[in-house]
């Protein structure tokens, strides 16, 4: 599923996440075991699926004030609140809702899965103009662009590499220069870099 920074909360924005991870170790791997250096987040390698919808249960219910509103929101929550949010934008076709839910569109219509609980995998095509409603942005149709260095033209990408490898102590070789998710590192830390403003 595609996600997409906000439009005007640089602290929701996921690349913003991760470049703060990187900046404080995250990518360092001389504590890891082999099997686990090659991932992002190596202390979630091992997790199952149920055990964080539970940690996320607990999270949200340990963060509501009142007592007897807790056992009402659950890690479902969250979800149902997306879905409700992209049903009231009126850019998104009702497929296009669906899509990003994770349930099967209707051809125009309402989902054929009428009791929303079975989800099915969405090409990103479908579900980006629901991620990009949930970012903030009211043409849910756009070809987004992320944070990125091309604005210093080519002649600055060694000096961008520099300024990066500084950032962020990383041991992961698909971040690194030519692997496959190089790209990724450099997003984050245009990310940060263009967040400095709203952080001082």
């Amino acid at each position: 599923m595609l996600v997409f920074c906000d439009l005007n909360l640089y602290m929701v924005c996921p690349f913003f996440s991760l470049a703060v991870f990187f900046l404080f170790g995250g990518l360092r791997r001389d504590t890891v075991s082999d099997l686990k250096k090659p991932f992002i987040f190596p202390h979630l390698r091992s997790i199952r699926n149920d055990s964080v919808a539970n940690r996320m249960t607990k999270t949200l219910q340990n963060n509501i004030e009142f007592p007897d509103r807790k056992t009402a929101f659950t890690s479902r929550s969250m979800r149902k609140g997306s879905m409700t949010e992209n049903r009231l934008h009126r850019d998104l076709s009702p497929d296009e809702e669906v899509a990003r839910s994770g349930h099967t569109p209707g051809g125009g219509g309402p989902p054929k899965n009428s009791n929303a609980e079975g989800y099915v995998a969405s090409t990103p095509g479908m579900n980006a103009p629901g991620g990009l409603a949930l970012a903030g942005y009211t043409n849910c149709h756009m070809q987004p662009v992320p944070f990125n260095f091309d604005c210093l033209g080519m002649e600055a990408y060694e000096t961008v590499q520099r300024l990066v490898g500084a950032l962020f102590v990383n041991d992961v070789p698909e971040l690194k220069k030519g692997g496959k998710l190089h790209a990724v590192l450099n997003i984050c830390a245009a990310r940060l870099i263009g967040s400095l403003v709203d952080l001082v």
